[in-house]
């Protein structure tokens, strides 16, 4: 029972863990956008290599009676979500002209509105499998790079890079687990967010929404179960208006 003295001391406290879940559900916002960000630029490196490899084959030896040849790289930028982003781009080169010839991809990323939103939701929709090489395979396709040409050595490249980004086991104990939804790039980016004894932040899994809110949840709880979640997790769960 509690006395009305100390209605005080608990409106304190419930207007303390009140504000506390506020300012969590703020910083793993702005933690998902950026692990978010992240995934994209593995992604699009990996496009990137295989819309050069379609075009030149190889970087060594080349493709076989092609003028086209590998030309080193360059810094370039894509506007993926908020901001825009540096990326390395590869380059080609015509031997005979000695005329700079374009990436397919990176030409698609930066004059097709839509190139970016069908690779992000490629990317997405691998992850929410977990099938890594689904996610450098299709979102390459997604930018114009046919499947039967994206060679297996950039497919398990970046797929273990999408795996390592993903961290299938869990890093330690997660005293608490925030699950919210992120509006990017025109997709909805469920995520769990888990916050360890010493206070800092994990980015456990991401999913790609959609409107069976509830089933999207599920997925991610039941996936943090089977990597060793306890039970006795505080979750503080969140979801974006439509």
């Amino acid at each position: 029972m509690i006395r009305i003295d100390d209605w005080g001391d608990v409106a304190e406290a419930a207007l303390a863990e009140a504000f506390l879940s506020m300012e969590l559900l703020a910083q793993s916002r702005e933690l998902l956008v950026a692990f978010t960000q992240e995934l994209g630029m593995v992604v699009i490196k990996a496009a990137l290599n295989a819309s050069a490899m379609s075009v030149a084959g190889p970087a060594h030896p080349g493709k076989k009676g092609s003028e086209i040849r590998h030309w080193g790289s360059q810094a370039g930028s894509v506007r993926l979500g908020p901001s825009k982003t540096l990326v390395n781009r590869p380059r080609l080169r015509d031997r005979s002209s000695g005329k700079e010839v374009p990436v397919p991809a990176y030409e698609a990323l930066k004059k097709d509105p839509k190139a970016k939103k069908r690779m992000l939701h490629a990317a997405l929709r691998g992850v929410s499998s977990r099938d890594f090489k689904e996610v450098v395979a299709g979102s390459a396709e997604a930018l114009g790079v046919s499947r039967s040409s994206v060679s297996r050595a950039v497919v398990e490249e970046g797929a273990a890079q999408v795996e390592s980004l993903m961290s299938a086991a869990l890093p330690c104990r997660m005293l608490c687990v925030v699950i919210d939804g992120i509006r990017f790039d025109g997709h909805l980016v469920v995520g769990s967010i888990g916050i360890d004894e010493s206070r800092e932040k994990h980015v456990l899994g991401i999913s790609l929404g959609s409107t069976e809110n509830t089933a999207t949840v599920e997925a991610l709880l039941t996936n943090l179960r089977d990597r060793g979640l306890l039970a006795s997790t505080l979750f503080i769960v969140d979801w974006p208006k439509p």
